[in-house]
């Protein structure tokens, strides 16, 4: 399986066509879908990327959001969705730079060698997480937030489960 894994992340990236939205899946490589909370908790092989899933600008970095992990948060600039706010955040590294412009597909960020695995949700534009912003948060009880980023990841061929 590492093998597998190593010879994937050395080809060039080839992400699943976009959807009729417009998006590509930027959870491409999971591995492991976990529960739904502030967003969608998942693993993927180390150096796995976090996809870009349109054209985005990245926003910022909360350096120490979780347990000295960061967060990252980007603007969708095309598609249905234009002008929403995402984030991902915990084990994650290689982060891109803030102010920078990703294409459709550029990693985001790769899965780091340790931490607590991804959080992938909907952010606000100053890196809250929507489900703290709105409906507030406990550890592990899914929010509305959370529910609708794993439909959005559904939609575009993540089979990530109800969670």
């Amino acid at each position: 399986m590492v093998s597998q894994v190593k010879a994937l992340l050395q080809q060039e990236l080839v992400a699943a066509p976009p959807t009729s939205a417009g998006y590509i899946n930027p959870l491409h490589y999971v591995t492991v879908w976990e529960r739904t909370d502030q967003g969608v908790d998942a693993n993927m092989p180390v150096g796995a990327p976090i996809l870009a899933p349109c054209r985005i600008k990245i926003l910022a970095i909360i350096p120490n959001w979780y347990a000295g992990q960061p967060l990252i948060y980007w603007e969708l600039l095309e598609g249905p969705d234009a002008g929403k706010i995402q984030f991902v955040a915990e084990e994650i590294t290689d982060l891109a730079t803030p102010g920078s412009y990703l294409q459709q597909g550029q990693p985001i960020a790769r899965y780091a060698p340790s931490g607590t695995g991804i959080e992938f949700g909907w952010s606000t534009t100053n890196g809250v997480t929507l489900a703290m912003a709105t409906t507030g948060y406990e550890e592990g009880i899914p929010t509305p937030a959370g529910k609708s980023i794993r439909a959005w990841l559904n939609s575009l061929g993540a089979n990530a489960g109800n969670g």
